[in-house]
């Protein structure tokens, strides 16, 4: 059975300071029913490449960094419903829950 590939998002944040950059990248992908994430962070001239696998049961209600501003946009002229959740990543590229909750 041949293996299917496709890229889902990619996701970046490049920042420069003074003499020194940073640049992350997180590249996610769907492999025959999982999803590969793979990071690399680039300091300077030090290069730092992480990969990780999350089964896609795991990944049900996954949202983006880019998708959740454009939620949140969204959110704010048509309401948030009662108990909304999505599941996203968190500055160690764990899973976790993502609650939306309305003050208005």
């Amino acid at each position: 059975m041949e293996t299917q590939l496709r890229k889902l998002s990619i996701m970046c944040l490049y920042l420069q300071l003074e003499n020194h950059s940073l640049d992350k990248k997180t590249i996610l992908t769907k492999v025959d029913g999982e999803y590969q994430v793979n990071k690399v962070i680039t300091q300077g001239d030090k290069v730092d490449r992480f990969s990780l696998t999350f089964a896609e049961s795991d990944m049900k209600g996954f949202i983006s960094e880019g998708s959740n501003l454009l939620l949140m946009r969204l959110l704010i002229t048509k309401g948030t419903p009662t108990g909304f959740t999505a599941i996203s990543f968190d500055s160690d590229t764990n899973l976790c829950r993502s609650p939306y909750v309305s003050y208005i």
